[in-house]
């Protein structure tokens, strides 16, 4: 079912979440629709992305610009649900399967670097004890904080790179004093929500 907003939505299915999420608005139609050639897209499967790229393939088909190709790099897990979204829009997908954190520059070799539209989502937040250890965790969370980013960013260097995502090992901080860019990776397994903040309207 098509719904308006997300506040009407009364739905236990998931899909209606999801067709919301990844619905294009106007101006992303417009803008996926003027620009010309491939998209890339890292972190494609994520919680996060997995909408972003249903947005890009649901606008690449509305505006009949099919004559393109998206570039969908992700993690070697399987991951079934992703899958079948994206199905309809098999035509317009290259799958590159790549474990960026253990990924050298040659891995990503099949991936286009002339591409115009990079979308780099990417990350590592979430410590999980029962798999890995605390250290181990950092070690991951600095290697897609820094050496990632920076392994994907010399891939491409003929295009537009846009970064997209969330909490990446930054400690959170008070909406009046915001962390900077030059802001130090100090993840912490757990983090408590900070309860000061002004609500949302």
């Amino acid at each position: 079912m098509v719904w308006a907003n997300l506040a009407d939505i009364n739905s236990v299915d998931m899909q209606d979440l999801r067709e919301y999420m990844s619905r294009p608005v106007d101006s992303v139609l417009e803008l996926v629709g003027q620009r010309e050639g491939d998209f890339v897209i890292y972190g494609a499967s994520g919680k996060f992305m997995r909408d972003v790229t249903l947005m890009i393939l649901r606008s690449i088909s509305e505006t009949g610009t099919t004559n393109r190709t998206v570039h969908l790099v992700s993690s070697l897990r399987e991951k079934p649900d992703f899958a079948e979204l994206i199905e309809p829009y098999s035509d317009l997908i290259v799958d590159h399967r790549v474990d960026l954190l253990e990924a050298r520059a040659s891995d990503l070799a099949g991936v286009p670097t002339d591409a115009p539209s990079v979308l780099y989502g990417a990350g590592y937040k979430f410590f999980n004890p029962e798999e890995e250890t605390l250290e181990e965790y950092i070690l991951k969370v600095n290697r897609f904080g820094e050496e990632i980013p920076l392994m994907v960013f010399g891939h491409h260097q003929e295009g537009d790179v846009v970064i997209m995502g969330s909490y990446n090992g930054l400690k959170p901080s008070h909406f009046n004093q915001p962390a900077t860019e030059a802001a130090e990776l100090e993840p912490e397994p757990d983090i408590e929500p900070l309860t000061d903040c002004v609500p949302c309207p």
